[in-house]
Parts: C-alpha cells; sequence; structure tokens
C-alpha cells in the first residue's frame, strides 16, 4: 500500500500471510493507531478512507464557503428558470418562459432576440392568392395566381401638335385631344384683328391687324369703349411711366390719383399738376399761396406768355425779396425810409415782375435795387416821400427794368 511503512508485525492481505518481519509505520498529521490483540485499527482525519478534499482545489459551489479558497459560485441568469431541492435533492435549470403565448401563428409575424428566442408573436392575414381587375382601368397579362398589371388604354396614342382642349377621367388620364393650328409665321392673331403682333417690328396692334406707324402699341378704338383702362392696386399707384433707359427717373408719369408728373430725367421730377378740390387745378402748391413757384403759360411755351398767379404782400420795414415770395408790395414807410432789394438777374428769373407800391404819404422815401446789376440803368429807384407812387418792374437776364 502507498504512503504506509511495514512494521514488525505478521500482516496479511486479503488472508495471505505477509511473513514475520514485516512492518506498518503510520506517519502523517493528526494519524492515530491503535491495537487490540490482532486487530489495529488506524484512524486517519477527513474521512473516507482515500483522504479529505484538498481546500485550494477548484469547485463548483452554490454559495461561497469560508472553508474554501478557489471556489466558483453558480449564479444563473435571468434566462433560466432554477429550482433547488435542498441537500440530498435536486437543482433544476430550465429556461424561462417569456412574454409569447404558447400556440399556433398563422402568417405570423415574429420578433426574435440576440439569443434566437421569439418575444413576440401575432397571427397576420392570409396572402393575396387571386387578382381580378376592371377591365376598363387596368389589364392582366398573366395570371390570377401570378398577375402581370398594367394600365389600360383610355385614348387614341399619337402626337398632337398645338392642342386646343383636353379631356382627362378621374384617374388623370387624358381620355380625348383636339389638335389646333400652328401660330402664324408673321405674328399672332385672335379673331382675326383684335390682338395682332409683327414679329418683324415688335409692333403690337390692337383693334386692328395695320398697326399705326412709327408705334409699338397701337389701340385702334372704333366703339364707345375706352382705349385703356388700368385698375391700381392701390391709391397713389403710378399708371404710367415714359423714360429713358439710361435715366433713373421718369421724364412723365400719370398716377392713380390723377396727378401729372414732368422732369427732367436725370433727377426725380420737379413739375407736378393735380386736382386739389372741385374746380381746383393745383400746379406744385404754388397756385394761391404765398410760396407760389408755378408758371401758367398762356398760348406757346415761351417767357413771354407765361404769367404768375398774384400775391401780395404788406412791409413796413426793409425786405430781400425772392424769386417767389410776392409779386405784389405794398410799403408803408412811416415808421422810416424801406429798402427793397429785388432778387439779381438770371437766366431763372427772365420775365419776373414785381408791381410796388407805396401806401402812406409819409415824407420817408421808399428805395428798390437789386441784388445785382442795375434798374433802368441805375443802382437803384426811389419812390419819393408825401406821394402814393407805385412802380412796376421786370427782370430780364442781366437787369430790372421800369415798365
Amino acid at each position: 500500500m502507498s504512503g504506509y511503512t511495514l512494521v514488525g508485525v505478521n500482516g496479511q492481505d486479503e488472508g495471505n500471510n505477509l511473513g514475520f518481519g514485516a512492518y506498518l509505520n503510520f506517519t502523517g498529521a493528526g494519524v492515530t493507531a491503535t491495537i487490540s490483540g490482532d486487530l489495529i485499527t488506524v484512524n486517519i482525519p477527513g474521512g473516507g478512507g482515500g483522504g479529505g478534499a484538498p481546500a485550494n482545489a477548484q469547485y463548483l459551489t452554490l454559495a461561497l464557503d469560508a472553508t474554501l479558497t478557489d471556489e466558483r459560485v453558480f449564479t444563473p441568469s435571468a434566462n433560466f428558470l432554477v429550482v433547488d431541492g435542498g441537500a440530498g435533492g435536486n437543482y433544476s435549470i430550465d429556461l424561462s418562459n417569456t412574454t409569447v403565448a404558447a400556440g399556433s401563428y398563422t402568417y405570423a409575424s415574429v420578433t426574435v432576440d440576440a439569443k434566437g428566442r421569439l418575444t413576440a408573436a401575432s397571427s397576420g392575414v392570409a396572402p393575396v392568392t387571386s387578382v381580378s381587375v376592371d377591365a376598363g382601368e387596368l389589364t392582366n397579362t398573366g395570371t390570377a395566381t401570378a398577375p402581370v398589371l398594367g394600365l389600360a388604354n383610355a385614348g387614341t396614342a399619337g402626337t398632337y401638335a398645338y392642342p386646343s382642349s383636353l379631356t382627362t377621367d378621374a384617374f388623370g388620364r387624358v381620355t380625348a385631344v383636339t389638335a389646333g393650328s400652328a401660330p402664324v409665321a408673321s405674328g399672332w392673331t385672335d379673331s382675326g384683328t383684335v390682338v395682332y403682333l409683327d414679329t418683324t417690328t415688335d409692333v403690337v396692334s390692337i383693334g386692328s391687324n395695320t398697326p399705326v406707324t412709327n408705334r409699338k402699341l397701337s389701340i385702334i378704338n372704333t366703339g364707345t369703349n375706352l382705349g385703356i383702362a388700368v385698375t391700381p392696386l392701390a391709391t397713389g399707384d403710378n399708371l404710367l411711366e415714359s423714360k429713358l433707359a439710361a435715366e433713373a427717373n421718369a421724364r412723365f408719369r400719370s398716377d392713380s390719383a390723377g396727378t401729372l408728373e414732368w422732369g427732367p430725367g436725370a433727377t426725380a421730377p420737379d413739375l407736378r399738376v393735380w386736382r386739389n378740390g372741385a374746380l381746383t387745378l393745383q400746379f406744385d402748391n404754388g397756385i394761391g399761396t404765398s410760396t407760389s413757384t408755378a408758371w401758367v403759360f398762356f398760348g406757346t411755351h415761351s417767357t413771354t406768355s407765361r404769367r404768375r398767379t398774384t400775391t401780395a404782400i404788406t412791409v413796413s420795414t426793409n425786405i430781400s425779396a425772392t424769386a417767389s415770395q410776392f409779386d405784389v408790395l405794398l410799403v408803408d414807410p412811416t415808421a422810416g425810409p424801406v429798402t427793397i432789394t429785388l432778387v439779381g438777374p438770371s437766366a431763372t428769373t427772365r420775365g419776373r415782375t414785381y408791381t410796388i407800391k407805396r401806401t402812406t404819404t409819409s415824407a420817408n422815401t421808399v428805395t428798390i435795387q437789386p441784388a445785382s446789376g442795375n434798374i433802368d440803368n441805375a443802382a437803384s429807384y426811389v419812390l419819393a416821400g408825401g406821394t402814393l407812387a407805385s412802380v412796376d418792374v421786370v427782370c430780364d437776364t442781366s437787369n430790372w427794368w421800369v415798365v
């Protein structure tokens, strides 16, 4: 026997004498031996006859054990169902149930987790196994179980030049086409003479297919209808404007309020005419006001035919007149002599006239002098004291003259 030393006793092995002179020596921590007659009893700690299991061996346990140093605790995951039968019983392991109810599913829709288990399942709808079509809308060139679908014909296939009308069904398919005619090569017309375009000269004529010579747009009105009617979006919108391509501003403009404007083109319009109340035609806020800047022309447009509306003011002290300040100046020199300084002659004041009148017979004088140039070839003109004298003066481009 391995691990034991023979001593001076007579031993037997399975009843066979081993002979005298053989000895058994029992060694090891905690090993004891006793002799009773011919019987030797040996006690070895750990029992079992084969010795106790070493404490540092690797074990698979259900819980930690203080006497072991290298055990592994078996801990099943939530995917397993464990039944522990206790000491001497069975330890059973089974798969946990999912939320899917046991049963049969037809045409099913299923959800599978990463471990291949069903987590959701539901029955579906049986697939279509046969197809029928409305002959007026679809075609089937296959079979009922293996259909090949297409659109049914709704009209006549072809190319239609310049169609004048189209007919569609409720499905948006064209069911009928009416071919039209090509446009006139040299222009286009509507009912013969209503609208005409000459594509060679880019001339448009309305009311006749014979445009007026040298006019891009001709409106020939042979009836009682208006030649042009414009409906503006809002009061003050421009209806008509004329300008040169290289200029930023209009030379002529008409708006929805009936206002007419003129200008040089390089700058904004500077002359306006409009209706300002019943039977009143207004020129740039000028007619009938003390700040008049408007001219009214009679006959041809010339400096000799223009006239201003009359504006009169009364003064008793010195005054320097502006080009548009007054037309008639009434002077009261009672408090002392009064000097009237007229504007300097220029191209813009040509034709300007003033009437200057004394209103008292005071002994003080009234002196009239231009800002530049002369008056009747003199530096000034005097209305003598003690009289009710008056004088009319007119300006050319260099001097003032008594008339």
